[in-house]
């Protein structure tokens, strides 16, 4: 028995020591694992922190490069405007005192409102007759600088950027000319110079930047450094020859231009202590020749690196040990499941990717994007459809490069530079020309997409074929030119013809009498006759007044007598009823002059215009069905953007919204996802945009006053005008009515911000008396209503009156020079 317990508790102890030796085995594989996981892991880690270290080096110094670019463009268009001021060329033109003082004015507000440390005008020979530094100890006024490239190169046209050091001042500054022509002059006749300081660069843009900044000349010489140290120093020996040079250009003083001790080689740099440095170098943009040199020292870069390895490690050591070896496998099973739903989240970007390139190629409409540079960017398919051009013959060129000469001239000079400042163009007209070399008429409207910089970098633009809709126009235009030409054929006719009246009358269709001055028949000729039913027999000798069965020749004697009093002819227009028919006739009465210019008579002929007229009430007829149409089919494409367009965009952006909340906290797929939101928010807006302008929903929902207010509204966005709206009630009036109101004062208000160069508009809109009131006005230069419908220029003005005759309404308007216009409409409601 005792043997037995003696077996048994010996077999224990071995189970026990061999579960113990696996236990303190697999303790120590895991150790040694979880060192060895470690060791990896710091390497790995090491690795991706120095790789994202120069990556954000690199980042840092692209964006540095970029809003130093962005900084410079900024003051280069300031110098632009103020080139442009009319103060500024007064003051050039005649300096006397009224002209300095009023052009320092506008050198005090440049200089205050855009933060520029100098800002001053210099004459034809480089003499500086204005300056916003005037009053200080270091006034620039009365001093030569004709010695600057940046002088000399605006006198012969070009504008310049030129960093330097002060020749005054003894400051550094980046200097900005700009030439002044007065009079369309060929040759400027001064140069605006804009000065900012680099100090306030500096501050700006490289004071948060860690490591050492440097903006080199091309000779080596450190201008710009977030150390102040070194600036002015040299990136390298300079020879005599190099150092004689600087010297005389007078760009970077007098020196002395000591050597900063550091050597440079690809990737790293030395400096006189031994330190060693990462380097990050590349190309400005802005100044062709200069560099941007980037410095990190290594033992920062490492400091870098190693302090979030270090802080985890401490008397805890051997505990995270074990806890790394555990962490690998789930690590390693956290990574697969983040590549996981990293590849979910790229197959929902591609998916709703291609619904957003399926809405933009199934649109019926021509959609295009363009750069600054009028490139085309992306086309839709309806787009090279309709011009007969493949993606791959567009893509890259011009959008102006398929325009006609006239065309593309317009809009290369003028449409196209002021949206890229404005961000906004519509109902612009363009003639394209289609790969058969067949010539389209477009309606462009485009809205301009803008950085965060607040600068259009792209556009979306829709076009419209109007080709047929202005080929309707031009023949309705060649129709009323020929019954207005038939017209005045016609009066000149009687006037040319009234000495041979008696062979006339015989043959005439028309109704001709003539009467003495006692109102007694002396001749009719045979269309009157016919017409009456009596003979010239039966006339000859009696008055009007004997044959009462025929009432209208009551009103021609009333008539011819008016003839008689004025001495002088009338065109009257008759509406007669005969056989129960009613006719329409345009009757010509003049006097008969003897000899001694005495009136002796009267004479009228009657021409039937009763199918005249039917051809105009057609042509209106044909007039109200083309603009109908119009506003039918701009309905149309409007809504099609509003519901079709702007519903799937809306989904689009429901399912990024779910898919924002249930992709998890991690910030790169957060800042994606809400990148896309953003895109497709903005293109909701710009859609909305684009359905508003062609067709203002607010007419058929909220009324024609609160449309009218909407419209103002967006004046107000685009334009510096002050706008004043008064609206009264307004009964309820239809659609057809309202429409033509509101084109009206759409059509107004664009032409007094397009002319008239006014300050305010005012608009009224009120009831009165059965009538609905419009009233529009402004503040402009005016013009001369006579002097543009005698030479045709007024084709705006015709369209308005237009509108308004045919909805039963008149156009009055009302202008003088330098007064300002006045656009009346009075529509019965």
């Amino acid at each position: 028995m005792k043997v037995l317990k003696k077996f048994f508790a010996s077999k224990e102890k071995y189970n026990y020591q061999k579960l113990r030796i696996i236990i303190i085995t697999l303790s120590f594989l895991s150790l040694f694992l979880s060192i060895i996981g470690s060791g990896l892991y710091y390497l790995r880690l090491k690795s991706s922190l120095l790789k994202e270290i120069r990556d954000q080096c690199v980042t840092t110094i692209n964006n540095v490069n970029k809003d130093l670019s962005l900084f410079f463009i900024q003051y280069k268009h300031a110098a632009q405007v103020l080139a442009n001021l009319m103060e500024i060329k007064k003051c050039i033109k005649r300096p006397d005192r009224y002209n300095l003082k009023m052009a320092n004015k506008v050198l005090d507000v440049f200089a205050e409102n855009f933060n520029i440390a100098v800002c001053y005008i210099m004459d034809s020979k480089g003499n500086t007759i204005a300056s916003s530094n005037r009053n200080s100890p270091n006034s620039f006024v009365g001093k030569n600088f004709s010695f600057r490239p940046y002088f000399t190169k605006a006198m012969s046209g070009i504008p310049a950027t030129y960093p330097a050091l002060g020749t005054t001042s003894h400051k550094r500054g980046i200097y900005f000319s700009q030439p002044v022509y007065i009079n369309h002059n060929k040759q400027p006749s001064g140069v605006v110079v804009i000065k900012t300081s680099v100090d306030y660069l500096e501050s700006r843009f490289l004071s948060k930047c860690p490591g050492i900044f440097f903006f080199v000349t091309p000779n080596g010489i450190i201008f710009i450094s977030n150390k102040k140290e070194w600036i002015f120093f040299t990136t390298h020996y300079l020879d005599n020859n190099t150092i004689y040079k600087i010297k005389k250009s007078r760009q970077m003083g007098n020196g002395p231009w000591l050597y900063s001790g550091f050597k440079f080689n690809k990737h790293f740099a030395y400096d006189e202590s031994g330190n060693k440095y990462l380097v990050f170098e590349r190309t400005a943009d802005f100044f062709p020749g200069w560099s941007l040199i980037y410095l990190l020292e290594e033992k920062q870069v490492l400091n870098m690196v190693h302090r979030p390895i270090l802080q985890i490690a401490g008397p805890f050591i051997v505990l995270i040990l074990f806890i790394i070896a555990i962490l690998v496998y789930i690590l390693a099973h956290v990574a697969q499941k983040e590549l996981k739903e990293r590849e979910l989240v790229e197959k929902k970007l591609r998916e709703s990717e291609e619904k957003y390139r399926s809405i933009y190629h199934n649109t019926p409409a021509m959609l295009h994007s363009i750069d600054r540079n009028y490139r085309l960017l992306k086309v839709s398919d309806y787009w090279l459809d309709l011009t007969g051009y493949t993606r791959e013959e567009v893509i890259g060129k011009k959008l102006t490069s398929f325009f006609t000469e006239e065309s593309r001239k317009l809009a290369e000079e003028k449409i196209l530079p002021n949206f890229f400042k404005t961000g906004k163009a519509q109902n612009i007209h363009y003639q394209f020309v289609k790969k058969n070399g067949e010539i389209m008429d477009i309606l462009l409207s485009c809205y301009g997409i803008k950085d965060k910089y607040n600068e259009v970098v792209e556009t979306l633009a829709i076009s419209v074929d109007v080709t047929k809709r202005l080929k309707e126009q031009q023949e309705l235009k060649e129709t009323k030119q020929k019954l207005s030409a038939y017209s005045k054929k016609l009066e000149k006719l009687v006037k040319q013809r009234t000495q041979e009246i008696s062979s006339i009358l015989k043959y005439s269709p028309s109704m001709i009498y003539l009467k003495n001055k006692d109102m007694e028949f002396k001749l009719v000729n045979p269309g009157f006759e016919h017409f009456f039913n009596l003979s010239n027999a039966q006339l000859v000798g009696k008055t009007g007044s004997q044959f009462s069965n025929i009432p209208v020749f009551l009103d021609f004697e009333s008539k011819d007598k008016e003839v008689l009093r004025f001495k002088k002819p009338i065109k009257t227009k008759e509406i007669i009823e005969r056989d129960g028919k009613v006719y329409s006739f345009l009757t010509m009465r003049f006097p008969i002059f003897t000899e001694e210019h005495e009136v002796d008579g009267i004479c009228a002929i009657s021409t039937d215009i009763t199918e005249l007229e039917k051809a105009q009430k057609k042509l209106k007829e044909l007039s109200r069905n083309i603009i109908k149409n119009q506003e039918i089919e701009r309905e149309r494409i409007s809504k099609e953007l509003h519901d079709e367009l702007g519903q799937i965009l809306t989904v689009l952006n429901m399912d990024v919204s779910w898919l924002k909340k249930n992709i998890g906290n991690n910030p790169k797929y957060q800042k994606r996802i809400v990148g896309m939101q953003e895109l497709i928010n903005k293109t909701i807006d710009e859609i909305r945009s684009l359905a508003f302008q062609l067709r203002p929903g607010s007419l058929d929902h909220l009324g024609l006053g609160e449309s009218l207010e909407s419209l103002i509204s967006d004046f107000e966005k685009r334009t510096n005008i002050i706008y004043t709206y008064k609206k009264g009630h307004i009964p309820p009036i239809d659609s057809t009515r309202a429409i033509a109101i509101y084109r009206i004062a759409q059509e107004a208000i664009t032409n007094a911000v397009r002319h008239s160069k006014a300050n305010k508009i005012s608009v009224l809109l009120k009831a009165k008396n059965g009538n609905v009131i419009l009233k529009v006005g402004d503040d402009g230069i005016g013009f001369d209503i006579n002097h543009k419908r005698e030479h045709g220029s007024s084709f705006g003005l015709m369209g308005m009156q237009e509108r308004a005759e045919l909805v039963g309404g008149r156009i009055i308007i009302k202008s003088k020079t330098n007064v300002g216009t006045k656009v009346i409409g009075i529509f019965p409601i």
